[in-house]
């Protein structure tokens, strides 16, 4: 009968012989500490070993053969003159097992891809059926989970090349096929023997933990990859952009450290140390927009000369309006509240218009003087003007302040005076 209990392996210890005492002795080496012995035969005569170029026979010692099923291999266990030899045939090599029963003896064999066939006539028939048996499904159920879990492993593979690569649509996929692979290998494992469940769940939970580990670590460089990539500001100009990159890094890493939190993994602290990187970053790029608004304006007011003047209020304008617009849709929150920067942009508007329409009104005096002696020089000086105003009327009527029509109509006006010097 088929032990489920893992008893098998004491039972052999106990015994008195001192030939099956060193048989037992050769069979600890070959098993791990959490290995169980789920059943085993003894031979008198020797092992036999066929493949298609030969056939040999192993044994002849006093101890004979000691074959043996674990929850994980078959070992065979050889007692010959010169001293015990073993043998491992993982399930996932075992091509077929049977009984041969004949009036006089009851024959074992056990055909091993790649390795030929073993035969073995037990000293006892007895459980000889339900041992095979055990074997050919042991064997099988390893076979086919061991190819789910194969499956699993290449899916996986693709899954941690996706994420680095940022092919979001093939991580998805490579990600659900692999948990579809786990999926049915727990199945199958579940309808296996009770005395094999543990282990094979065991390999079964170690591919899961890869996968998580995958994920995890491709995350991780991909964050990685991403932070390296953000240009900073300064040389794009891109607030949104480089908010938007930033941004997304520290969310890679963000679903890195659930992953490493949940499953355990020591990877969390460097993890947490790339947010917090990201979080200063972004810290940093959030006072910027104002800050560089806050110094063109400082740059405008200390300003000499009317043309500077008017370039530098329209940059501390330009400045202002990306403070008040940066961030919109990225999930960063700039400094600066949008009704204090209304205003202040409505205050640079009112600025401009008036400094564009004094200026205006400077060169339609000096081409009023230069009329008569310079009539060229006159006109250049009323197109500059007229420039101005049709700034000043694009600006008003973007915004409130100002009068679009009344800019519209001295712009008309001057330019009916260049007409009239030529």
């Amino acid at each position: 009968m088929i032990d489920m209990s893992g008893s098998v392996l004491s039972g052999l210890r106990d015994s008195t012989q001192q030939s099956d005492q060193k048989m037992v002795e050769a069979l600890d080496s070959r098993l791990k500490d959490s290995e169980r012995v789920v059943s085993r035969l003894s031979a008198s005569g020797a092992l036999v070993h066929e493949t298609d170029d030969s056939t040999s026979e192993r044994g002849g010692g006093d101890g004979g053969v000691l074959f043996v099923a674990t929850d994980r291999k078959l070992v065979f266990v050889i007692d010959t003159p010169t001293g015990r030899q073993t043998a491992d045939i993982p399930y996932t090599d075992v091509k077929d097992a049977s009984v041969d029963s004949g009036f006089l003896s009851t024959t074992v064999s056990v055909t091993v891809w790649g390795r030929g066939e073993f035969t073995l006539s037990p000293s006892s028939a007895s459980d000889v059926e339900e041992i095979v048996s055990y074997i050919t499904t042991a064997s099988q159920l390893w076979q086919r989970i061991v190819a789910a879990l194969q499956d699993a492993r290449q899916h996986v593979s693709v899954l941690g090349s996706a994420i680095e690569d940022g092919r979001t649509d093939d991580a998805k996929a490579a990600h659900e096929s692999a948990l579809d692979c786990l999926a049915t290998a727990r199945t199958r494992a579940g309808g296996g023997p009770v005395v094999v469940r543990d282990i094979l769940a065991g390999r079964i939970e170690a591919v899961d933990t890869e996968r998580q580990r995958t994920r995890m670590q491709s995350r991780l460089g991909r964050g990685q990859t991403l932070a390296e990539q953000t240009a900073p500001v300064t040389k794009t100009g891109d607030y949104d952009g480089t908010a938007a990159d930033v941004y997304h890094a520290r969310g890679q890493f963000e679903i890195a450290l659930d992953i490493a939190i949940e499953e355990g993994f020591d990877a969390a602290p460097t993890i947490q140390s790339e947010i917090e990187t990201m979080d200063s970053r972004l810290a940093t790029l959030a006072r910027q927009p104002l800050a560089r608004a806050g110094q063109a304006l400082a740059d405008a007011q200390a300003a000499t000369g009317p043309e500077t003047a008017i370039e530098r209020w329209e940059h501390a304008l330009a400045q202002y309006r990306e403070a008040l617009e940066a961030g919109w849709g990225t999930g960063v929150e700039f400094e600066g509240e949008t009704d204090p920067l209304r205003y202040q942009i409505a205050w640079l508007v009112a600025r401009i218009l008036t400094l564009r329409t004094e200026r205006a009104e400077e060169l339609a005096t000096e081409a009023d003087e230069l009329a008569r002696t310079d009539p060229e020089a006159a006109g250049a000086r009323l197109e500059t003007a007229c420039t101005h105003l049709t700034e000043a009327r694009r600006l008003a009527a973007q915004y409130r302040p100002g009068d679009a029509a009344a800019l519209a109509e001295r712009a008309d006006s001057l330019r009916s005076m260049r007409h009239t010097l030529k």
